[in-house]
């Protein structure tokens, strides 16, 4: 399993609404508790984003770094994301590559989850999901 580069997660909810996100709660620090029961995200962890902010400045939420902090938390050191084209590079030694896309965090949704239809969340998975399953032969 790979994080797909394709998927809403990383280019709504990590490369728009995140760092977005983290710009207005560094400008308007209240919203930090509104942010948190929105996401789920705990306060501590936005916290800390913040903190690394205003440690790293602007520099922080460039994509190149941001990645890493915004996949598995603050304190994260390295992640990446993949699409099927650099999946088949990457596995370029062996000769069959299926793919499964899946795993469409609905809490991304804001709320949105309890008005759209499952199917429509389900087909979201399949297509924009955040899990690049990658299924290799030798």
């Amino acid at each position: 399993m790979l994080y797909h580069k394709n998927s809403f997660n990383y280019w709504v909810s990590i490369f728009f609404l995140r760092r977005i996100g983290l710009l207005l709660i560094n400008a308007f620090p209240f919203l930090i508790k509104i942010v948190s029961k929105l996401t789920g995200e705990p306060v501590q962890r936005i916290e800390k984003h913040l903190k690394n902010l205003k440690k790293n400045k602007l520099e922080y939420l460039k994509m190149g770094s941001f990645i890493h902090k915004s996949t598995d938390g603050p304190d994260n050191i390295y992640s990446s994301v993949w699409n099927k084209n650099s999946c088949k590079k990457l596995f370029y030694a062996f000769k069959t590559i299926n793919f499964k896309i899946h795993f469409f965090n609905k809490r991304h949704l804001l709320g949105f989850d309890k008005v759209l239809p499952e199917k429509l969340i389900d087909f979201l998975g399949k297509r924009f999901g955040w899990h690049l399953w990658v299924f290799l032969k030798k």
